[in-house]
């Protein structure tokens, strides 16, 4: 082979190096070229249609708007009123909404005694099902409800022509009357309307506890002695609110109980004791015998429980305690 050929041959070789080197270029510079479009065109959309790859496209968090309307409630700007006792739901107090997902997980953390008057705090987390969250806060108040004396009385006035007390009746017979309804129609529950009532306070809350008890027709020993003394103040009839004594030596317990004396003379007094709730308990030895309406002391003191002990109508008389007539009625 000649010196010539090899040159040319050699030659031949570096050109075809050199054009592979420039396809590598190529090439590398198109894939490049095509990945960095597709990055920016990434970008734009993301910044255009809030995409955002990692939580499947969707980067905006759900709304929470406050309901200002809830049945039972009162609500301001950021804030909601509910009355003691009333437990309330309190996903109703907002509504939530998302582009992408129908129906967002509520989260709620409170702080709210309901038996307590105070504000309290409500904190909401809303999050949709890309991993978007919401944040928000309501101010949650609990106000004890105000009762009148004249709105008492038109729900008693209401309750008496239904059950055709008249003011034409003997007081013996409006108080048989209100005895029968109250015994009877009010279910026991072992605790009144007003929740955690302040016993202290007993003889000033019976006002609120009747219009909650007539409303409910149920409660406790306290929610029978509002009801009827509600009735009694109706009727003009005289009462006297008693609170049995605590803690004392030989009580099963030391709860409280509440009854009543009551004056039916109609010229001259004759009190009796008087106790519309419906009693385990019996008087006189007879287990049948559990009326105590308008009884007399020697009565009252023969009652027992149903596991036989006298402790249940002991109480403290005070210095202006009427005197109890120590004869029955037929």
């Amino acid at each position: 082979m000649s010196y010539r050929s090899d040159k040319e041959n050699m030659q031949k070789e570096a050109q075809a190096h050199k054009n592979s080197v420039l396809f590598v270029i190529k090439v590398t510079f198109v894939v490049f070229a095509a990945f960095l479009l597709v990055f920016c065109l990434t970008l734009v959309l993301s910044s255009v249609f809030e995409w955002d790859t990692s939580k499947g496209g969707d980067t905006k968090a759900p709304a929470i708007a406050q309901n200002m309307n809830v049945e039972g409630f009162e609500a301001y700007n950021g804030g909601v009123v509910g009355y003691v006792g009333v437990t309330p739901t309190f996903k109703k107090f907002i509504s939530v909404s998302d582009d992408t997902d129908e129906a967002p997980v509520v989260s709620v953390e409170h702080n709210v005694d309901i038996n307590t008057v105070g504000t309290y705090t409500i904190k909401y987390t809303v999050e949709d099902a890309s991993g978007n969250v919401s944040y928000k806060t309501l101010a949650y108040e609990v106000k004890k409800e105000e009762y009148s004396l004249a709105t008492l009385m038109a729900l008693i006035e209401d309750k008496a022509k239904e059950l055709g007390i008249t003011r034409e009746m003997s007081k013996v017979q409006q108080v048989r009357a209100i005895y029968d309804f109250a015994h009877t129609n009010v279910r026991f529950t072992d605790e009144s309307n007003i929740p955690n009532i302040d016993r202290s306070k007993w003889q000033s809350d019976w006002l609120e506890e009747a219009v909650r008890g007539l409303e409910t027709m149920e409660g406790d020993c306290y929610t029978y002695y509002a009801i009827s003394k509600a009735f009694f103040e109706y009727y003009g009839i005289e009462s006297y609110g008693i609170k049995r004594a605590e803690n004392y030596e030989g009580a099963e317990d030391d709860g409280t109980h509440f009854w009543s004396a009551v004056n039916v003379g109609e010229g001259s007094d004759r009190w009796y004791y008087y106790d519309a709730t419906r009693l385990n308990g019996y008087f006189n030895g007879n287990r049948s015998d559990k009326n105590a309406c308008l009884i007399t002391e020697a009565k009252l003191k023969s009652h027992k429980t149903s596991s036989g002990e006298t402790y249940f109508y002991r109480m403290t008389k005070a210095y202006d305690f009427p005197t109890i007539s120590t004869e029955e009625l037929d």
